[in-house]
């Protein structure tokens, strides 16, 4: 079965919503696999299939990636202004072109992924310097000048994330209902292999009092944060 690959790109969108993926995904999927479509047109000169893109052709989009310059406004991990596109994000397009082709095999709009003996994309492993005990003693310090509430807020903000490794996220997603104040236990949401799996991080005992001061006058809010 033939099919023009505009065509077949919108056929995986509809597809991605009615499984319904998330907000946030729907759009960075479709923007990754337009880019490689007008890529793959430039490319060849005329319209394309999806039947006819082969692994050479992705094999070279990769290529170019590694030098396209982006532009970053307000981006949470990446400083403002012109750079070379991240590894992180050449291995999004590796993952939206992969669930693409994947999805077209399963629709019979083509026999094999052209993508499928094409390597993922290295992303170099990130290991951010830890805060140390000076810095970490100077932030607890600066929360204690804010009024009452806002300085027990930041300081359970500060050895939650200190004390469990929570990712920022994780944080603003945790609800009272997952949060022990007893025992000092937090069950987290995690996302990745396991999507949607759950681990339960426990501060020392002596962070619980901190933590049980901010809470006790906001359960009904349900969040643990403000934001």
């Amino acid at each position: 079965m033939d099919a023009a690959l505009e065509k077949a790109i919108t056929g995986f969108q509809v597809s991605n919503e009615a499984k319904g993926l998330s907000k946030k995904m729907l759009p960075w999927y479709h923007d990754n696999l337009l880019l490689f479509h007008r890529w793959l047109e430039k490319d060849i000169g005329h319209p394309s299939r999806i039947e006819e893109v082969t692994a050479e052709q992705v094999r070279r989009f990769f290529t170019g990636l590694r030098t396209t310059v982006a532009t970053y406004e307000d981006h949470p991990y990446h400083s403002k202004g012109k750079q070379l596109l991240a590894p992180s994000s050449i291995c999004g397009y590796y993952t939206s072109l992969s669930s693409f082709f994947n999805w077209a095999v399963r629709e019979e709009l083509i026999t094999s992924s052209p993508i499928k003996n094409v390597p993922r994309p290295r992303v170099p492993r990130f290991i951010p310097d830890p805060f140390n005990e000076t810095e970490i003693r100077a932030l607890i310090a600066a929360c204690k000048e804010l009024p009452e509430l806002s300085a027990l807020l930041a300081t359970a903000i500060i050895l939650i994330l200190l004390d469990t490794g929570m990712r920022l996220n994780e944080l603003l997603n945790l609800r009272m209902p997952n949060l022990d104040l007893e025992t000092g236990y937090a069950k987290i949401f995690i996302r990745g292999p396991k999507s949607g799996s759950s681990t339960w991080e426990s501060p020392p005992s002596g962070r619980v009092g901190v933590t049980s001061a901010w809470c006790a006058p906001n359960r009904s809010s349900g969040r643990i944060t403000s934001s």
